[in-house]
């Protein structure tokens, strides 16, 4: 199971790579120029044709052709070099507040409580970035552990992160340590519940070229929990007493 999920994560990875670069590449019109004259002024448009050392053609928003000779020419600036540059320029704050909105999907457990049964979570934090090394903030959560079940907990926690790497693409590494909170529920027979300690430590790669970063992760949750059942046809109460650990599959939004 675990390979599949570390297939998934590089699937998306390549997919976005893919996409990011073939919407650059549409974009950029490898014909489009800026020509600088010794006067100081300056003419936009798409090469016709050029001769270096000798003359270029450009065609203009009001010509279709003005031929420009090399002795009045500055220099010639090809926009699909500063785009390309202003695509690939690293864009990540690394200092200052930050917030961060989370969805994650829970691996199930094997046995007889959890039956290989997927539950999902998502989760919200704020906090403040002191370098890409190192960063601390706060949030809460919301776990429902088993599908189709009222093991649900809302965890409160503290976490902290570091980036790897100063481009738009970078590994990163993600703890969050709480304490959650846990309700009955009668729907369930869930009549008593109690939360318990909660950590979450994970690895990921952080990816997007603008202000807006996305983020995968994998992790492993821990987490203490305590349930009381009633049973439906009896007056007798079973109390569980749990650990949860599980594989954490995890997609996010950084602000």
């Amino acid at each position: 199971m675990s390979r599949n999920i570390l297939l998934v994560i590089a699937l998306l990875l390549f997919a976005y790579k893919s996409n990011a670069q073939e919407k650059s590449d549409d974009q950029i019109n490898p014909r489009a120029a800026i020509v600088h004259l010794k006067t100081g002024s300056s003419i936009e448009g798409e090469i016709n044709e050029w001769i270096i050392g000798e003359y270029i053609d450009i065609k203009t928003a009001w010509r279709e052709s003005i031929v420009l000779p090399d002795d009045i020419i500055a220099k010639v600036i090809q926009k699909s070099t500063l785009e390309v540059r202003a695509n690939h320029a690293y864009r990540f704050k690394e200092e200052g507040l930050y917030y961060s909105f989370r969805a994650q999907l829970i691996k199930g457990n094997a046995g007889g409580r959890a039956r290989n049964v997927y539950g999902i979570g998502s989760s919200a934090s704020v906090g403040k970035r002191y370098s890409r090394w190192f960063s601390l903030g706060a949030g809460i959560g919301f776990d429902h552990y088993i599908w189709n079940s009222g093991e649900n907990l809302i965890p409160l926690f503290l976490e902290t992160s570091s980036f790897y790497g100063s481009k738009n693409t970078s590994l990163f590494t993600n703890v969050q340590a709480g304490y959650s909170l846990a309700f009955a529920d009668e729907t369930y027979q869930l009549i008593d519940a109690k939360g318990g300690l909660m950590l979450y430590p994970a690895v990921g790669v952080r990816f997007g070229r603008y202000d807006t970063k996305y983020t995968i992760d994998l992790g492993y949750k821990f987490q203490k929990a305590q349930f009381t059942y009633r049973n439906a046809w009896s007056t007798d109460r079973h109390e569980q007493r749990l650990l949860y650990k599980r594989l954490t599959l995890r997609f996010g939004i950084l602000l």
